[in-house]
């Protein structure tokens, strides 16, 4: 009896083998593929992330810029504003102060009292400044004004007070750098010394190297008067007053 012997493509063993290599393949061919896929998305995703940083990087910087914009617009409105306020405040001392000396004198009744303000024309050149001495705010009581003089009629203590405001012309000469002095006194002439003294004095100054400018030089003190004295006024600069009446003003009142 021979025996039969099973060959390696008969075996059920081999046949399972067979059929399960393909399979086997496909998974390695899987895995070699896998890898592939995987760097590709990384690289996406680097570059999508590049991308999105680089976005708010230019955000950030736009907003950074547009602060700064708007910093500096914010600055200059109020360094306008700042210079508006500060010409009102200006004018507004003035009015003030012409405003303040009118009502304390309507307040002292009838004791004398004067003031003057800037004539409705300009000037003629004189050794001393001309005023106005009966129309608008400009009134006399007890007092005589006359050949550019404000007389005393009663002898007493007086309040005296004076303000000149200059402002830039262009025909001075006035050389960039340098200061302009702004001087102006008040002055007394009596019988009993029949000179010019000077009895109150008030001076500032300004760059030339401003273009556009303006500016009150006020001053007042108590003196003892006595009757038909004599009060004058000398400015260095006359011809850069600005002559409106509550820019310009002079007079005296007894306390």
């Amino acid at each position: 009896m021979t025996a039969k012997s099973n060959t390696p493509d008969d075996s059920p063993h081999y046949c399972h083998l067979l059929d399960a290599m393909p399979l086997c393949n496909e998974r390695e061919a899987l895995h070699v593929e896998m890898p592939e896929v995987e760097v590709e998305r990384d690289k996406s995703v680097f570059i999508l992330i590049n991308h999105c940083n680089e976005m708010k990087r230019q955000e950030r910087n736009s907003r950074i810029v547009t602060g700064l914009l708007l910093l500096g617009v914010a600055a200059l409105l109020v360094f306008l504003q700042t210079r508006k306020d500060s010409s009102s405040d200006r004018e507004h001392t003035v009015k003030a102060t012409h405003e303040g000396a009118i009502a304390y004198q309507r307040q002292r009744g009838a004791n004398p009292n004067a003031h003057l303000t800037a004539p409705s024309q300009y000037p003629c050149k004189s050794d001393h400044l001309a005023w106005e001495a009966k129309n608008g705010e400009a009134h006399l009581q007890d007092f005589v004004y006359a050949n550019n003089s404000l007389i005393v009629l009663q002898a007493g203590r007086y309040h005296v007070y004076l303000q000149i405001t200059y402002r830039m012309i262009e025909s001075k000469t006035c050389k960039p750098g340098s200061m302009l002095l702004l001087h102006q006194a008040v002055y007394r002439k009596s019988e009993s010394y029949p000179k010019d003294i000077a009895i109150m004095e008030a001076s500032d100054s300004v760059n030339c190297s401003e273009h556009k400018w303006w500016k009150s030089v006020f001053s007042s003190a108590v003196f003892l008067l006595e009757k038909d004295d004599q009060l004058k006024v000398k400015a260095e600069h006359p011809d850069m007053i600005h002559w409106q009446e509550t820019n310009v003003f002079f007079g005296a009142y007894l306390i």
